[in-house]
């Protein structure tokens, strides 16, 4: 019973994780790319500078999503492996052994 709560623990985990670092990687990823792309705009012209940094996200996205997916994938297995099975949830714990009656 207590290796199924942990398999079960684990996978919910590994979703919200995969899901958190997948993201993540990606909104940062295309920031930083377009912030540092669209540095060659005048400062002056706030619609072709968005225009570039939309574009430019876009082109990452599309480019590196694979990678990033695989990359959270990886993170997200070993992270909920280890939370689920470090016995630091408290439903993932061993029921504590009862001492013997005489």
């Amino acid at each position: 019973m207590l290796l199924l709560k942990r398999l079960l623990t684990c996978a919910v985990l590994f979703v919200a994780f995969f899901l958190l670092l997948d993201v993540a990687g990606t909104i940062v990823g295309s920031a930083v790319l377009a912030a540092s792309m669209s540095s060659t705009v005048p400062p002056h012209d706030f619609d072709a500078a968005y225009a570039a940094g939309v574009r430019i996200a876009e082109e990452f996205g599309k480019r590196y999503s694979g990678f990033i997916a695989l990359g959270a994938m990886s993170l997200a297995v070993f992270f909920s492996t280890g939370l689920a099975f470090s016995r630091t949830l408290p439903w993932c714990r061993p029921e504590p052994e009862q001492p013997p009656e005489d």
